[in-house]
């Protein structure tokens, strides 16, 4: 076969090739998918022992990996730091570090960092909170810092949230494309940093973006009926980590769904408390 022909052919292939290189760069951890875990909207109170309550053995167990938020959004609760992480780290607990990539948080330490151009509508009609411009490069790079933050004060992972802004009244005009785009360059970003990142809910760009992510989180996709557009990332053999909230009257109902769909499902409240039913 002639050269020119050769180069053809490869540079076919390289084109038919999905995904990313960045997306497939080795981190140093990723949740293997049957560990006791719990996701937090604030940070854990170590004082409190034991955390996630196993209801089929009635006695409290502590988690082997919990989701909390990097900059919690109450603003009397200080970030979290390395010795928060060291400290979970000696109980033997990984930690996936939740970073708000879709809004503006007045009380976050890096509010200050976004431009008003980067800053549009409120979000839930409260004016601290207010979706941002994902298209806007300054935005890029602010969430950037956030990723490398988290794995300077030892986060084992990533947990991206609310990156569905193409079909919110952000203020902006958002595409599919555009988000699409944006949720690709965290995941990039948090493996060149050599940490693994979660996909957290975003059903619609799933088929989009499990090549990228290495694991799912995902909230009420039972209540939802979205539960089955998250079996991609099992198909590929990444994990789902499914929480459905105590709304859900049927708790057999949630459990005997999750393990069907093979998701790690726990049951909990809404609230801040640190004890949930595990499946």
């Amino acid at each position: 076969m002639p050269l020119l022909s050769k180069l053809f052919v490869l540079l076919v292939l390289l084109i038919s090739v999905p995904g990313s290189t960045n997306a497939q760069s080795p981190v140093s951890w990723i949740p293997g998918g049957t560990e006791r875990w719990i996701l937090q909207s604030r940070q854990i109170d170590l004082t409190k022992g034991g955390l996630v309550l196993d209801s089929d053995q009635d006695q409290t167990l502590t988690p082997e990996f919990v989701v909390l938020p990097l900059f919690s959004s109450d603003p009397n609760v200080p970030p979290l730091s390395a010795s928060d992480i060291e400290e979970l780290h000696e109980r033997n607990i990984r930690v996936a570090c939740t970073v708000v990539a879709g809004y503006w948080d007045r009380f976050a330490p890096d509010s200050s960092d976004f431009s008003p151009g980067m800053i549009g509508l409120t979000v839930w009609g409260d004016d601290n909170y207010r979706w941002i411009d994902v298209r806007n490069t300054g935005v890029r790079q602010i969430m950037a810092r956030r990723i490398e933050l988290a794995d300077s004060i030892g986060c084992d992972a990533i947990d991206a949230t609310y990156l569905e802004l193409w079909y919110q009244n952000t203020g902006f005009f958002i595409t599919y494309g555009d988000q699409l785009a944006f949720n690709r360059f965290l995941a990039d970003t948090a493996h060149a940093n050599g940490i693994a990142i979660g996909l957290h809910n975003t059903s619609q760009q799933i088929h989009d973006l499990v090549g990228w992510f290495d694991f799912s989180i995902v909230e009420g996709c039972l209540e939802a009926g979205e539960c089955m557009l998250y079996t991609p990332f099992q198909a590929l053999g990444k994990p789902v980590f499914h929480v459905e909230y105590e709304e859900m009257t049927w708790e057999m109902h949630v459990c005997n769904a999750g393990r069907d769909l093979g998701f790690n499902t726990i049951i909990k409240t809404r609230s801040a408390d640190t004890r949930a039913r595990a499946c």
